[in-house]
């Protein structure tokens, strides 16, 4: 659900687990479940509990010594940041998890590609390339990344447009949008398939990037 941008179901399955959890002393499921509620809290809305849920989980991997899931956590908690408009404190947290899981290239990837994003946010095009270049390089030399294939190509895209790579940016954000769609197909459920295409906030701007780019191109300029 939360893949898929199904938010309330996603949470809601969530809390449950979190309850069974809870309930059964499994602290390291507990631990993981949190992780994932604190971002499904916040794309649904509730960005302050959120951005609570996930913080308490990153500081339980730290404590746990689970670098890897501290990783992730630390760049899920950039996004949250980043969707509550702290830009600071989304970019401290995204540099975090990459330099936690620098000796995981994969992880390293999906942080690259939260901070590239905060980056260009805060209008530091060059940095955020930087970032973002990173993220493609590792996302092509291991073909498939545990998490964040649609965001990493996303930054790629986004960062090169900013940086003047015009030609770049639009190969690289349809060959995006095409893969998505390759994903999208295999979703079954239809109201699944438009809650992934349409509310999961990566895959709905590389698709309207995708069409916008193209148009811009495919439309000749006004004669004078």
């Amino acid at each position: 659900y939360l893949e898929l941008g199904a938010w309330s179901r996603a949470v809601d399955a969530l809390r449950d687990a979190l309850a069974e959890a809870t309930a059964l002393g499994v602290h390291s499921t507990a631990g993981l479940v949190r992780h994932n509620l604190g971002l499904a809290l916040a794309s649904g809305g509730a960005v302050a509990e959120g951005a609570a849920v996930e913080r308490e989980a990153a500081d339980g991997f730290a404590a746990q010594g689970h670098r890897r899931l501290e990783g992730f956590a630390r760049a899920y908690l950039a996004r949250i940041e980043a969707r509550a408009g702290d830009l600071a404190a989304a970019e401290r947290e995204a540099l975090r998890a990459a330099e936690i899981v620098v000796d995981v290239p994969p992880s390293r990837a999906y942080a690259l590609a939260v901070l590239a994003q905060v980056m260009l946010e805060k209008g530091e095009a060059t940095r955020a390339r930087e970032a973002a270049a990173e993220a493609a390089t590792l996302l092509e030399t291991f073909e498939r990344v545990e998490e964040g294939e649609g965001l990493i190509r996303l930054a790629d895209a986004e960062t090169r447009r900013a940086t003047g790579d015009l030609a770049g940016a639009e190969t690289v954000i349809a060959e995006a949008a095409r893969r998505l769609r390759e994903r999208a197909a295999r979703v079954s459920d239809a109201a699944l398939r438009a809650t992934f295409l349409a509310a999961v906030p990566e895959n709905a701007r590389t698709l309207t990037l995708a069409a916008t780019w193209q148009n811009a191109v495919e439309t000749p300029p006004p004669e004078r």
